[in-house]
Order: structure tokens, then C-alpha cells, then sequence
């Protein structure tokens, strides 16, 4: 059996070789639990081994099967995915084990994970015991809790507990880079307001690097354009849709300024103050530019030719 695909995964390298080694030797655990802090990348690991055993195709977790369009896609909710944030009740436990009983239409394990384990009523818990006592081939439950105390002994003791560090500081750092939120990142940051601010410094710089960087390319010649979008062209359609919220952000940053007002997103910055004068493009080309990137947004949406659309908007535009 192949290993799990565990790129983009931050730290607890542990805890990946040990699953590894479980597909490797084809004895992976009917119960698991992750336990871990807040923000340790507990779920984000149990969701690509249950979307990597599940998965249709050799590569694991390929991103196209049906299987892994349902954990991409977060179709799975009450299907193979139950979060506690509030109480996980007996009839959701049932309508899991509805799933798991029908005819293995996926020809792979069937993975459930339960984020939030330890809140589960006594009969839910009673429900998924009775599964974890007498395990099917292929059926695994994978819990997430902060504290294993808060879990019942009877499904802990029938389960394999894997605990999770909490991250180094560049680790954190390198996790946050990927968070849009203040919630997440203070959860990743676990309340050390130090590590928040200096957080925010990086921000603003790479921020005000990024900026910079969306004018020059709109401004650079037609060489470094068409290297350019190449390399955008091969960039995942979700992480592309992060990209087209920050060019909007930028276009409509520079309508702010240019308008006098002192509620643009850097105003405070030199940098950006010495390079929005050197744009000098009217209101009324920004706001065409805005609807043509609201078009390009869509086109890659339903699904067209990113490079394609990339070409229009870069070099048509």
C-alpha cells in the first residue's frame, strides 16, 4: 500500500511516520484518537488520512476521485464527518452507521472522524463502542480532543492515542502564513501575544511585498507576464480564488487612495505611498479592471482555461 501524500502538512512528523507505517503493514488501527492544543493540526491531519484511505486511485489522496471531492468539497458532514461543537446526539451516531453499513460503493476503507469526541452523549458513545468492540474490515473512527481525561474510558481504552506537540515558534509561523482569520491565528498561537505581534510585522511586510509585486506584474513586460502566468496557470483553483480576492483588494486599495482618502489598507506605509503615484491609471480604468477581474473570477469558476483567462486579463487588459 502506498503512503499518504502529507505535503503542506506543518510538524509532527511523529505522528505522520507512524501512520505511515500502519498502511505500510496494512494494520491500521480500527480506533484512533489525535490529541492535542488547539491548533496543532490535529484535524487537518485526520482529514487527509481519512480523504488518503478512502481515496479511488493510487495516488493518495489524488483530489479528483468521488471520495476525495467529498472531504474537498466538505460534502461529507454527516456522512463520514461529525463535529462537536455541540453535542453529538445518538441519531447523528445512526445516520453514520447507515453509511457505514451500505454496500462499500467507494471500494476503499470508510473513515469517520469525529472532531470534538469527548462531546458525545453516553449513548452515542454507547453506539460507537459497540463498533469499535466487534470492528469491520476496512471501518475506521478517528477522534480529535484536547483532553484525552474528557474522552469516556471505555472508547479510549479500545482506541490508539497518538498525541500531538504543540508547535515551535517557526513552525507556528509557517502554519500562520496560511490562516486568513484572528481566530486561527491566535488558536495556532495558543495566547502568546508576542508571537501575535510579531506575526503581525510579517504580515504587513509580506503584505506590502505582495502589493508591490500585483503592480509590477501588471506593469512588466510582456515576457515577464507570460512567465508569469504560467506559473499562476498550475496553481490550485481554491488557493487561485485567495489570489483573486488579493488582486481585488489591491485595485480597490488604489481607488481609496486615489480618491484622497486616508482609509486605504497601507496608508501609513512609505513603500506603497511612493508607488501609487507611479500607477497613474484613471478611476474609470481601475473599475473596468475590477469587473474584468469579477469575469475572470467566474470563468475559472465554471471551470475554463485558467491559463487562458490569466492571458486575457494580463496581456488583453
Amino acid at each position: 500500500m502506498k503512503s499518504v501524500d502529507w505535503s503542506g502538512i506543518i510538524a509532527h512528523r511523529n505522528i505522520t511516520a507512524r501512520l505511515d507505517r500502519y498502511i505500510k503493514d496494512d494494520n491500521i488501527p480500527h480506533g484512533m484518537i489525535f490529541v492535542g492544543q488547539d491548533g496543532v493540526g490535529k484535524r487537518m491531519i485526520a482529514i487527509r488520512l481519512a480523504q488518503a484511505l478512502m481515496c479511488q486511485r493510487d495516488d493518495w489522496p489524488c483530489q479528483e476521485c468521488f471520495s476525495c471531492r467529498l472531504w474537498k468539497d466538505n460534502l461529507v458532514n454527516n456522512r463520514f464527518y461529525l463535529s462537536g461543537n455541540e453535542k453529538i446526539s445518538i441519531e447523528q451516531v445512526r445516520q453514520i452507521k447507515s453509511e457505514l453499513l451500505k454496500s462499500d460503493i467507494m471500494s476503499g476503507y470508510r473513515v469517520v472522524v469525529i472532531d470534538g469526541i469527548e462531546r458525545m452523549t453516553r449513548e452515542a458513545a454507547n453506539a460507537i463502542l459497540k463498533l469499535l468492540e466487534e470492528p469491520k474490515q476496512k471501518i475506521v473512527f478517528i477522534g480529535i480532543t484536547v483532553d484525552i481525561n474528557n474522552v469516556l474510558p471505555t472508547i479510549s481504552s479500545r482506541s490508539v492515542i497518538l498525541y500531538f506537540n504543540r508547535l515551535s515558534y517557526l513552525e507556528s509561523t509557517e502554519l500562520l502564513t496560511d490562516l486568513s482569520s484572528r481566530d486561527q491565528m491566535v488558536k495556532v498561537m495558543m495566547g502568546r501575544p508576542g508571537l501575535y505581534k510579531k506575526y503581525q510585522l510579517l504580515s504587513r511586510d509580506r503584505h506590502i511585498k505582495n502589493v508591490i509585486g500585483f503592480w509590477r506584474l501588471f506593469f512588466a513586460s510582456y515576457a515577464t507576464r507570460v512567465n508569469m502566468i504560467a506559473k499562476l496557470s498550475k496553481v490550485e483553483t481554491d488557493k487561485m480564488a485567495g489570489w483573486l480576492t488579493f488582486w481585488e483588494s489591491c485595485l480597490r486599495d488604489y481607488l481609496l487612495w486615489q480618491s484622497g482618502s486616508n482609509q486605504y489598507r497601507w496608508w501609513q506605509d512609505q513603500t506603497t505611498d511612493d508607488i501609487y503615484p507611479k500607477i497613474k491609471l484613471p478611476a474609470s480604468r481601475v473599475l473596468a479592471l475590477l469587473a474584468n477581474l469579477s469575469f475572470l473570477r467566474d470563468n475559472i469558476d465554471r471551470g475554463l482555461n485558467k491559463k487562458l483567462q490569466l492571458v486575457d486579463f494580463f496581456i488583453n487588459n
